[in-house]
């Protein structure tokens, strides 16, 4: 190109540029104003066009930056599009731009409602009153929503119909209306309401939107479908109705509709919040995980509380295989709403996966003590009581499972156990073998594995282990169970070797390491015992067993409370939602004798979690070691307050007034209970225990009566009923009714009551006869032999006790009681080995006070006063109310010719006067000083 030429082009450019600048010149001159800017975006906002809205408005806002009406429109056209997070922004930008107050909370209000909430927008608007009557209807609908969100429906009704009066035939407000019947009085009350409303406004999409919510949640997914469709072809810039759409699709699982729907939505709504809510869901059926966890995150950030949210971001986690990330997603949801059902369940079946069995059992608590528990609940609460071992728990659990799915596999089990509790052991057994045999369900498995376990059946119990491996091979459960089953027998190498196998299966399986932890405490391996729990901590840092596994481990190796105390208030600060560490820090000071300290990390704890029933207890409890009643029987009260759905809530109060003696108002509080849940067993007991304490054995028995007709095929009642024909001394009755119970499948402790039962009725002869044959069916019970133990020791038959004694050692090498007790014996013959048996109990079970107290007797008898006294002194300072420690360390005083000491120790010990039945010998020991 030549010179010429070239600047041609130039001169072409330059003119171009003229002409596109006198354009822009002229746009300035002669272009809508600010003004006429807003007048548009209210015709688009009166036509329900958002997106056109917020065009024009923010062309509104570059003419002017300082119109404080510009700012709310557009916080409204953007919520409208689905963008909460920036309609949050241009609304406090309002604010600031002067515009009234007054004239933001309506749709403040609304956004509360989309972040979640509904507890803050009730507290900040439920009194507000408003003088625009559109603006005051408008927010009364948020209220009554935030109402309905907390189960208040009957609230929810009464605002929206305030709301009503101000504009009757708001179609928002007949909708929120029809939503609340729905909840309250059923699908039918709600939709006649919706046919209601479409009888005047057939063109409202959002009444179509309406009668399709409610279809949906009557379970009528096709009909819902049909009314989604018309309020979208209505209304199809709504962002709300294209979203329940695509909620439907998902929830079909149908890919190809929800990701044609999703598309449409994104067309509506960009950047909105249930535009990336949705997404994340989509994403995650599709199973692409990262862009469901970018999308999740990105709604996290604008409602952080939300329960769906939350819910939807553990989902995701869990599937990504991050199980704490999921459980603190999960925690989250239920401490925001303590009444959301769902995420609460789901949260139990997380920390179930992660292996903590006793936290997933306390977070299902609440679902499981309605009167009507989902069979879902139940099934968690069986797999997490099978994962503790806790048969009884198992099959109690299993029982109110066949009420609600009697076809369900777990309660064909329920049946067969049932049938073994009857006495029918060889038809029930056969029943559980059939199932196990059935399919790769291990319920059945399980079910004999704990049964045999109970009869000490240990070979029998192997091969149900080994039946569950064949079906689920390579699970560390099932090596768990066979550890526990070896410490069961007594055999600790061969339980550590199968604890250690379920952790060659899974390096991180908590519950192995647990399990171990608990043998190297037993073997004083402090260092091992911390390792194991540190480990677990490096891939669970939340982890609360594991933490509070540290705290115990410091306590054995002989840590003081003041350091005790400092770890567990550590803890409290790097998990202050967790209750586990504020309550074991509440147990430190109060076994520390700290009662002030207990009670003001008491009071701090319910600031922090005022949903916490376990914590509201915890108080109560200081505030009666305090002396404060009054005060704990206000905090008992909250319990009831906070879930008196829940018979166990009453259960704290009726103890406290049982305590003080007051058994009229205990029982009133425990009726209260059994009106929430009639077959409630612990009330119904004590009930029973306080009529009997009075002398009423005929309500007593009344009760044991009605517990017989509500469970026949328990042994329950029948305990119960022997109970009280114990406490009258009606002996052949009582012995009648325990033997009824032992048929029913009662155990141990049952077994324990017969035989007193025959032998204070003067039946010598029968009661050796149920010994030999309860111990022939059972013998390697050792709680049966411990009983004997004690009745011998009782009786003065000091070699018979210790031959008890001694058979129990053969089954349970680690039973502390048995050795103490043996100990006891042993130095009381003056036999040198009593030493090594007390000083075994001490390590088994450290900072006891009566063991310690055998361990300081044992030395004194020995002649090594120094030691004794060493000993004994720390015993009385953990109990130093206890009386006979410090008799008995007065005694050692004595024995060691310390008349000062012991002088001091006696003389304070006589002034106690009557409250100590050795009295006499307390002024022969004076005396002889």
């Amino acid at each position: 190109m030549n010179k010429a030429s070239s600047s041609g082009v130039a001169a072409k450019r330059r003119r171009a540029a003229g002409l596109a600048l006198s354009s822009v010149l002229l746009v300035g001159c002669f272009g809508k104003s600010a003004e006429e800017y807003v007048a548009d975006a209210k015709v688009a906002l009166a036509k329900k066009n958002d997106a056109a809205a917020v065009i024009e408005l923010k062309n509104a806002l570059q003419a002017d930056p300082s119109l404080a009406e510009a700012r709310l429109l557009l916080a409204r056209a953007l919520y409208g599009s689905g963008d909460i997070a920036g309609a949050a922004i241009e609304l406090d930008k309002a604010a600031q731009a002067g515009q009234p107050k007054a004239s933001l909370a309506p749709l403040d209000a609304r956004l509360m409602l989309g972040r979640g909430e509904s507890a803050k927008l009730l507290q900040t608007y439920a009194q507000t009153r408003l003088e625009v009557p559109a603006d005051q209807a408008d927010l009364l609908g948020s209220v009554a929503i935030a109402h309905g969100l907390q189960r208040q429906f009957s609230e929810s009704i009464r605002a929206v119909d305030v709301a009503l009066q101000l504009t009757p035939d708001d179609v928002r407000l007949l909708m929120i209306r029809a939503r609340a019947l729905n909840e309250r009085d059923g699908t039918e009350a709600g939709l006649q309401a919706v046919e209601a409303a479409l009888a005047k406004h057939a063109d409202s999409g959002e009444a179509w939107q309406a009668k399709g919510d409610l279809l949906a949640l009557g379970g009528r997914a096709d009909e819902a479908l049909t009314a989604y469709r018309q309020a979208a072809k209505l209304t199809p810039k709504s962002v709300e109705v294209q979203s329940l759409l695509l909620g439907l699709f998902l929830d079909k699982q149908d890919v190809k509709a929800a990701t044609a729907q999703y598309d449409i939505l994104k067309q509506v709504s960009p950047k909105g919040l249930q535009t990336y809510f949705l997404g994340a869901q989509l994403s995650l059926l599709k199973n692409d995980l990262n862009a469901a966890r970018e999308q999740i995150q990105a709604v996290l950030k604008v409602a952080p509380n939300d329960g769906r949210v939350l819910q939807t971001a553990a989902a995701i986690e869990l599937r990504r295989g991050s199980v704490i990330e999921a459980s603190r997603h999960l925690s989250k949801a239920v401490a925001a709403n303590p009444a959301n059902g769902s995420a609460r369940l789901m949260l139990a079946q997380t920390e179930l996966r992660a292996g903590d069995a006793a936290k997933a059992l306390s977070t299902l608590q609440p679902l499981l003590e309605t009167a009507t528990p989902s069979a879902v609940a139940l099934a968690v609460a069986v797999d997490a009581s099978q994962m503790k071992g806790d048969a009884t728990a198992t099959d109690a659990y299993l029982q109110r499972m066949a009420k609600i799915s009697p076809n369900d596999v777990r309660v064909q089990v329920a049946m067969a156990m049932a049938d073994i509790r009857k006495g029918r052991t060889a038809s029930g057994t056969e029943a559980l073998r059939s199932l196990a045999a059935r399919g790769p369900d291990t319920t059945a498995d399980m079910a004999l594995f704990d049964l045999h376990l109970r009869e000490k059946a240990f070979d029998a119990a192997l091969a149900d282990l080994a039946g569950v491996e064949r079906k689920q091979p390579g699970k560390p459960m099932t090596a768990l169970m066979r550890g526990k089953l070896e410490l069961t027998r007594g055999q600790a190498g061969a339980a550590r070797q199968a604890f250690e196998s379920a952790l060659k299966l899974d390096p991180g399986f908590a519950p192995a390491n647990f399990a171990l932890a608990g043998l190297d405490l037993g073997d004083k391996d402090y260092a091992s015992a911390t390792g194991r729990y540190q480990k677990v901590i490096a891939a669970q840092p939340h982890n609360v067993e594991a933490q509070l596994g540290l705290v115990a481990v410091r306590d054995r190796s002989g840590a003081n409370v003041r350091e005790l105390a400092d770890m567990l208030k550590k803890l409290v600060t790097d998990m202050p939602s967790e209750p586990g560490p504020r309550l074991a820090l509440i147990e430190a000071q109060v076994k520390g004798h700290q009662i002030d300290q207990a009670l003001s990390t008491a009071q701090e704890a319910v600031a922090a979690l005022p949903d916490s029933q376990e914590v509201l207890a915890a108080l109560g409890r200081v505030l009666m070691r305090k002396g404060e009643m009054d005060l704990a029987l206000a905090n008992f009260n909250k319990l009831i307050t906070l879930r008196p759905e829940s018979p166990q809530s009453y259960m704290p109060l009726a103890e406290a007034y049982a305590s003080r003696n007051d058994r009229a108002n205990a029982m009133r509080t425990l009726n209260r209970a059994l009106a929430q849940r009639p077959d409630f067993l612990p009330a119904q007991a004590m009930l029973l225990q306080l009529a009997t304490g009075s002398g009423d054995l005929a309500a007593g028995r009344r009760i044991a009566q009605t517990v017989q007709r509500q469970s026949p095929e328990s042994p329950a009642g029948f305990v119960l009923g022997g109970d009280v024909n114990a406490a009258g001394k009606s002996w052949d009755l009582a012995a009648q009714d325990y033997r009824t119970a032992l048929s029913k499948g009662a155990g141990s402790e049952t077994a324990i009551k017969l035989d007193r039962a025959l032998t204070a009725g003067g039946r010598k002869a029968e009661a050796l006869k149920f010994r030999a044959d309860w111990q022939g069916a059972h013998p390697d019970d050792v709680s049966f032999l411990y009983h004997l133990g004690d009745t011998a020791m009782a009786a003065r038959d000091l070699a018979q006790a210790e031959a008890h004694y001694q058979s129990v050692l053969k089954i349970a090498p680690d039973s502390a009681p048995a050795l103490n007790n043996l100990a006891w014996l042993l130095g009381q013959a003056k036999k040198p080995e009593a030493l090594r048996f007390a000083e075994r109990a001490n390590e088994l079970a450290p900072k006891q006070p009566a063991f310690m107290d055998t361990l300081a007797g044992v030395h004194a008898q020995l002649g090594q006063f120094d030691k004794a006294l060493e000993i004994q002194k720390q015993a009385v300072a953990l109990a130093p109310d206890v009386a006979p420690l410090r008799l008995s360390l007065a005694r050692i005083y004595v024995a060691a010719g310390q008349k000062a000491a012991a002088r001091e120790e006696l003389t304070r010990l006589a002034e106690l006067g009557d409250q100590l039945p050795q009295q006499q010998e307390v002024r022969q020991l004076l005396a002889g000083l």
